[in-house]
This record gives structure tokens, C-alpha cells and sequence, in this order.
């Protein structure tokens, strides 16, 4: 019965539905049994064919062996059944259709069946985000062996999504994104193979379809949604990509579709050479890379510890490195006191912690980090920015956030994503020269010369304002972007930054006369 309920799990996903179907199959199974005791049938009145197919559903086979028990040990002369002799018929039964030892073969046969059966179902039928392999999977060599992945055509992980309408070719408007994504198809179409690449972006698209909403008097169907309009991006080895962006940009979608959680539409990506649209690739793909999801999937019932206990398991560490890879791991997230707190007692920060232990465990070669220090106190965030800045070396890591400051802290290069497109990309200096405000000087006016009172402020501060505006004017050509009575602000773009030189030369030759002045 285990072996069959694993089957038909493959075919259900909400707990109502499994409740009206566990109960379905009790009835049933509860009717067969009733009508197998009556010796339907294994008995000479009925075919093997019959048989065979009545002897697939496991209840059946079941009371068909409690009734060859109730047989041998009927009357007090019956002597039974003995493991020795459960390959020959009772004495008392005359048709000997089937002994026992046949049903223990039948039920461990039918349990091989039903449990083959549910992992072929659980892999051709459509999970919750449309990702299923193809029908013949299992007939691809490289299914078995682990090798290949590179190319599309070894086995697609295709999605029961209909077809939707893709964007087609759109052009950058950014002259950085434009250039990146010229390396990438020029890579891409003379099929170079840059071993120091960890992921290599090819037009990842990513369309949801429209809904159809039935009302009383019409039908509306919505537009189709394009979250990811093109992505070609290289993310390096030994490097931290940043993905900034507002709330539906897209980079939750993207990490989702180098993950397997979502089918891509169109387009591709390779992770150290494996295809995410091939099954072989896919399955590749998933030992060795770590993932820190945008929301905490923990179990309440199980430790910190359990849980780095767990996922080094299935990441195949050596059992006896366990103890010292787990220790380890939660000194650097600071849970080594709470290691044994089941996760449910975890405050916000303390699970967004272990999900981060919990996917750089296991050395992985590529970890993805879907804002991974949300919800956490200042101090405590720090700290995991050192952790994720040693983790860096030998992988490559893509962390997305919508802290500035962290990226600038621990990005190698930054991509900032916006309604589905990069927007614009290069390192944290290339990206402020560019559209950053430049440098803000902040100047403060006081009156503490001895031959200035109090009074005589008010009116020298004018004269003092406009002398300290025309020295900004001549050494650096701008004017105050905000200014009140004694705070005036100026803001210095980067583009003028050869003349800070020759303006501190200047200030520092004027300091007398500034101090003399007053300001």
C-alpha cells in the first residue's frame, strides 16, 4: 500500500483532494477484500488473467492470505502454517490456486511496480510551477550516467504552460548592458566556452499567461505577463553579482528559472556548462549549487543543528566530517548557542541566518542569495557580510538585494534589474561615476571673530554667502543646490572631479581670509 499511496501522490496536490481520495480507496479496498474472502478469484472457475490483474491492488492480496491462515488454523487439528511450508497449500484447501509464498512475491513485485510507476508519474507530470520532464526521460543515456547536459536537445524539462507570445529581438538602451550583451551572443555564436565562467545568460525569457476570468455576462482573459524580457549576462567565477532592483524587477524570476523552480520561455542559461532547459543539465545542476530562497523554508519541528545536519547529508559530505562541518557552520552564522532550539523558536533574522548556513554548506560552486540579510539588526548583518565575502573564493555567488550599501560592500559587479530588463551594469565605482550625484559639500556659517557681535551677524551673513558662492562659481562652476542662512549645500558631479585639486589648493591658500570673513 506504501508503494501505491506513492503513486497516487504523484497525481494529487492539494490535502483536500488526498483526503476524499484515501478515503475512496478504503471503501474500495474494504469491498474487494469482502469479495475476495468469497473466493473471488482464486479459484478454478476463473482465469489467470482475472487473477493477475485482481492481485495488482494490494488489499486483495491481503485478504487473500489472512484467508489462507484462517483455513490452516481452523479446527484444533489444523496444524497451521510454518515458515518452512509457505510454499505449499493446506491440506484442507482444494483448489490451491496460491500460497502464501506467491503473495509475499506478489506484494513485493506490485510494491516495485507502484513505486517505479510514482517516480516516473512525479517526473512527466506538471508540478505547482509547470516544470516536468519529458515523457521518455528515462530513455535518455545521460539520464542514468549524469553526463551531457550542455545542449537543449538532451532531454528538455518542458512546462504544461500553452504558448504565450514572446517580445522578440529589444535592444538595450544602456551602453554597458548593450556592451555585455554583445559579449555574450558573440560567445555565444562562435560557441567559446570561457572556462573562467560560472553562468552564462543566453535571452532568458519569462512569460506567465493570462488568466481567462469567466463572469456572468462575458469573459475577460488578461494579458500575458513578461517578467524577464531578455536577459544575456556572464557571471564569473571567484566573483559576487549583485542584482539590485524594486519589488517585481524580475530577480526573484530569474534565480527562480536558474533553479528549476520555473520553466523558462525562451532562451537558456549554462552553469558551468550544463543547460537549465536539459533534464540531465538540470539534474547537474542541482549538487552544485546552494540556495538561500527569498522566504525561510525551514521545518518548525527540527534544530538548527538538524537542519545543517540534514542538507550535508544530502549534499554527500562523509559521515565523518559531519560533526565538524555542522560546528563550523553555525559558529559563522552566530547559532552555535541556539543549535539545538527547534526553528520555530527562531526570531526573523535567526532563520534568515540558518538559510544562509544552510546554502553554503556542502562547498557548492555556485550559491544564490535571495535577499539573504532581511530582517536582520545591524550588527548582525555585518557579520554576514564577512561571511559571505570569505565565501567567495573558488565559487561564484548571486545574491539579490535592495540595500544599496550592501551591494556596494560586497559586489564584484552590480546589475540593476527594472521591469524585467537590466537596466544597467559594471562595478559599484563604474555605476556612481555614472549616475551618481558626485560629492556634496556642506558649508556652515558662524560669527565668532571677536569683531563681530551678535548684532553685526545678520548683516554680514549675506556678504559672507555670496563671497563663498563665488568661489564655488570660479574653481568648480557650481551653484548652491539648497541654501538657507547659514547651511548652504553644493553638489559636485563626478565629471568635475580634476578640478577638486586646484580647489583645495585654492581654499587652502584663501583659509585667512575665510577665517577672517567669518565662515
Amino acid at each position: 500500500m506504501i508503494g501505491f499511496a506513492f503513486m497516487f501522490s504523484s497525481f494529487i496536490s492539494k490535502s483536500t483532494s488526498s483526503t476524499t481520495v484515501g478515503f475512496s480507496v478504503y471503501i474500495v479496498g474494504f469491498l474487494t477484500q469482502v469479495v475476495t474472502i468469497f473466493g473471488f478469484p482464486y479459484t478454478d472457475n476463473f482465469s489467470n488473467t482475472q487473477r493477475i490483474i485482481w492481485s495488482f491492488f494490494p488489499p486483495n492480496l491481503l485478504a487473500k492470505a489472512l484467508q489462507l491462515l484462517a483455513d490452516a488454523t481452523s479446527t484444533p487439528q489444523d496444524p497451521g502454517i510454518r515458515w518452512s511450508h509457505i510454499g505449499k497449500c493446506a491440506p484442507n484447501d482444494i483448489d490451491c490456486i496460491i500460497t502464501v509464498s506467491d503473495i509475499y512475491i506478489w506484494l513485493v513485485s506490485t510494491y516495485i511496480l507502484w513505486v517505479s510507476l510514482a517516480i516516473y508519474f512525479d517526473n512527466i507530470f506538471p508540478n505547482s510551477s509547470g516544470v516536468r520532464k519529458p515523457i521518455f526521460y528515462c530513455l535518455n543515456p545521460g539520464y542514468w550516467s549524469g553526463k551531457g547536459g550542455n545542449k537543449v536537445e538532451e532531454g528538455r524539462i518542458c512546462s504544461c504552460m500553452w504558448s504565450v507570445p514572446t517580445l522578440g529581438n529589444t535592444y538595450p538602451d544602456d551602453e554597458d548592458v548593450l556592451q555585455e550583451e554583445n559579449i555574450v551572443k558573440q560567445q555565444h555564436r562562435e560557441g567559446f566556452v570561457d572556462p573562467n565562467l560560472a553562468v552564462e545568460i543566453h535571452g532568458l525569457e519569462k512569460v506567465y499567461p493570462g488568466r481567462t476570468n469567466i463572469g456572468c455576462c462575458n469573459c475577460k482573459r488578461s494579458a500575458p505577463y513578461h517578467a524577464l524580457k531578455g536577459l544575456w549576462m556572464n557571471f564569473p567565477k571567484d566573483q559576487l553579482f549583485c542584482l539590485l532592483g524594486p519589488n517585481g524587477a524580475g530577480k526573484t524570476t530569474a534565480i527562480n528559472c536558474l533553479t528549476g523552480i520555473t520553466p523558462v520561455t525562451e532562451g537558456d542559461a549554462l552553469i558551468y556548462g550544463h543547460s537549465i532547459r536539459s533534464s540531465v543539465g538540470m539534474s547537474n545542476i542541482q549538487k552544485m549549487i546552494g540556495v538561500c530562497p527569498q522566504f525561510d523554508i525551514l521545518w518548525d519541528a527540527l534544530s538548527g543543528q538538524e537542519h545543517l545536519y540534514l542538507f550535508a547529508s544530502i549534499k554527500g559530505l562523509p559521515p565523518a566530517s559531519l560533526k565538524t562541518v555542522v560546528q563550523k557552520s553555525l559558529a559563522e552564522v552566530r547559532l552555535t548557542e541556539a543549535a539545538r532550539v527547534t526553528s520555530c523558536s527562531y526570531s526573523g533574522g535567526m532563520k534568515r541566518r540558518l538559510s544562509v548556513a544552510i546554502a553554503l554548506i556542502g562547498e557548492p560552486k555556485l550559491v544564490i542569495l535571495d535577499e539573504p540579510t532581511t530582517g536582520m539588526d545591524p550588527i548582525t548583518r555585518r557579520h554576514v557580510w564577512d561571511v559571505i565575502e570569505n565565501a567567495k573564493k573558488g565559487r561564484a555567488i548571486i545574491l539579490t538585494t535592495h540595500s544599496m550599501e550592501e551591494a556596494d560592500i560586497l559586489s564584484d559587479r552590480i546589475g540593476i534589474m527594472a521591469k524585467g530588463r537590466l537596466r544597467c551594469i559594471g562595478n559599484s565605482i563604474r555605476l556612481k561615476s555614472r549616475f551618481g550625484t558626485g560629492y556634496i559639500a556642506h558649508i556652515r556659517f558662524s560669527a565668532t571673530s571677536a569683531n563681530v557681535t551678535p548684532s553685526r551677524e545678520d548683516v554680514t551673513a549675506p556678504a559672507c554667502h555670496e563671497e563663498v558662492k563665488l568661489f564655488f562659481k570660479d574653481c568648480l562652476d557650481v551653484v548652491p543646490k539648497d541654501e538657507n542662512k547659514s547651511f548652504p549645500t553644493f553638489v559636485i558631479p563626478h565629471y568635475k572631479e580634476d578640478r577638486l585639486t586646484k580647489f583645495f589648493e585654492e581654499l587652502e591658500n584663501r583659509e585667512e581670509e575665510f577665517v577672517e570673513g567669518h565662515h
